[in-house]
């Protein structure tokens, strides 16, 4: 910051003041925050916080460096992350898992809703996971229940839909609870076109099978806790950007038109008609370290919630 204000002749020549002396270019800042581009620069003493929050629904090394490009930025970034992850015994369990390569045998889908996938997953106990995923935002939602029968499965069906919205197509295995009348009821009613996947290629629905799996994988680097594991990995899976998603956007920007609050949001300067707080640098430095005391915080709760439940 100092360098930038002063000139970077008049600061001492240290290693950290030469990296980014070489790329002044796309330095800037604001509110007196630091960026590279429009990335936020993270100091030193920060970068672990970052890290651990990020690291939270044990996301792989890809998907964190998908969010770190989005947000935050600091040297070595990328080898501190593959790091990280190395070094989790949740990565180490399941990254050996092998990675499926199904066959797709559906048109591409071009808005949110035009076709919803449902599958149900068993996580180590006596509930279930049904498992929604639309096709065309990635974005997910879990629903945990005690029962798959054709009445269970459409209240819940009938839940999912009364908070989002009923999609155009959704599209199942042949369970027995989908192919029920109940559940045909359930499509008349709501005006959905109800498709069965092929018997001979379960795995045809692709890239929402491979994120059904990824549900699952997720939750067994937990087992101990696995509704905790499950909500943190939906939180972060929602706002990190996706390769697979058009434009390689997030699930909630694709699903909802427009990002959701993050870890990292309150890190980027206010508008000036929201500016409060200290505007010194040591001040912006604690409101950004309470901002991710405060979502550590919330996490917690939400933690404790879901393992009483």
């Amino acid at each position: 910051m100092k360098a930038i204000a002063n000139g970077w002749t008049s600061n001492p020549k240290t290693e950290v003041i030469e990296y980014f002396r070489k790329r002044q270019d796309n330095l800037s800042t604001v509110d007196n925050t630091l960026l590279m581009g429009d990335r936020v620069v993270i100091p030193k003493t920060m970068q672990p916080e970052i890290l651990t929050a990020r690291h939270k629904g044990h996301p792989g090394i890809r998907k964190m460096k998908q969010l770190a490009r989005e947000y935050v930025y600091w040297p070595k970034i990328f080898e501190n992350i593959e790091r990280l992850v190395q070094q989790c015994d949740a990565y180490a369990l399941t990254r050996r898992m092998p990675i499926k390569v199904p066959l797709s045998l559906w048109p591409e889908a071009t808005r949110p809703l035009e076709r919803l996938y449902v599958d149900i997953g068993y996580p180590p106990n006596s509930q279930y996971l049904y498992i929604f995923v639309d096709v065309y935002s990635k974005f997910l939602e879990v629903a945990i229940a005690s029962s798959i029968t054709a009445t269970h499965t459409g209240e819940l069906c009938h839940e999912v839909f009364s908070r989002y919205g009923p999609p155009e197509m959704l599209v199942s295995d042949h369970g027995s609870q989908f192919t029920s009348g109940l559940f045909a009821n359930l499509g008349e009613n709501h005006q959905i076109t109800h498709l069965i996947s092929p018997v001979n290629h379960p795995q045809s629905n692709g890239q929402a099978e491979r994120i059904v799996d990824t549900v699952k994988t997720a939750i067994a680097k937990d087992a101990t806790n696995w509704k905790k594991t499950l909500f943190g990995f939906l939180h972060s899976y929602r706002y990190t950007p996706c390769a697979a998603a058009p434009g390689g956007k997030s699930p909630a920007e694709l699903f909802f038109g427009q990002q959701m609050n993050t870890p990292f949001s309150k890190l980027f300067p206010k508008p000036k008609e929201e500016k409060s707080g200290p505007n010194d640098f040591e001040g912006k430095k604690t409101n950004m370290k309470n901002s991710l005391t405060d979502i550590m915080a919330h996490d917690h709760v939400n933690s404790q919630s879901a393992t009483a439940s």
